[in-house]
């Protein structure tokens, strides 16, 4: 699984640039009251493309993620 750096990376590499942060090992998502379905659009289908083009190859799971 892509880290939040990764992922922040790879959509500010995207035609346009979707513009997001990381913080503290997470994506930080700041919609404001100028931003279009477009934007939202490009936002989630750039998460499902690079999410996707990590996930093949990936062994398991992260470690760190608690199984409940």
């Amino acid at each position: 699984m892509p880290t939040a750096e990764m992922i922040v990376q790879g959509l500010k590499e995207r035609t346009p640039p979707v513009i997001v942060a990381e913080r503290y090992g997470c994506i930080r998502v700041s919609p404001g009251i100028f931003t279009t379905d477009a934007d939202v659009d490009a936002l989630i289908g750039g998460l499902g493309e690079l999410i996707a083009a990590f996930a093949v190859g990936s062994p398991s799971p992260s470690p760190h993620r608690s199984r409940m």
